[in-house]
């Protein structure tokens, strides 16, 4: 269950990195932690930075067995660094998407924040995010 270059479980979910892990990269970031509810229950399920550095790409994605034998329902978040930002993208287990969110670099530096809510058939998720100059940790 420990980090590595390649990716991360996080309570049932992957984290798969493309080049980058929390706390590297240039310029400002993109700081999320991801909440799943089922049965009324809220679980935070993942948390990270993403840089913008042009390219810089992560992705995370469900379905997976939970705890107690218990299924999330499937769904993928994509993060694409385009240099003067970033953008979001989730998308359902049939390959609909669901949303796409663009921070850009101004969100990013001031330290905004903003919430994501997609219903996912009988479950939700909640996508927090704010913005910071930096995804180095401290």
């Amino acid at each position: 269950m420990g980090t590595n270059r390649g990716g991360f479980w996080v309570g049932g979910l992957v984290w798969l990195l493309g080049g980058f892990a929390s706390g590297c990269g240039e310029g400002p970031g993109l700081r999320f932690e991801e909440f799943y509810t089922s049965n009324g229950e809220e679980t935070r399920v993942g948390e990270g930075c993403v840089p913008t550095e042009d390219g810089m790409t992560g992705s995370s994605a469900t379905g997976v067995a939970g705890s107690g034998g218990s299924a999330m329902q499937p769904y993928t978040i994509e993060y694409l660094g385009k240099g003067e930002g970033i953008t979001v993208t989730v998308i359902d287990g049939t390959g609909t998407v669901r949303t796409r969110r663009e921070f850009d670099e101004a969100f990013l530096e001031a330290g905004k924040s903003d919430e994501i809510v997609v219903d996912l058939a009988m479950d939700t998720l909640r996508l927090h995010y704010v913005g910071a100059k930096s995804c180095d940790p401290g």
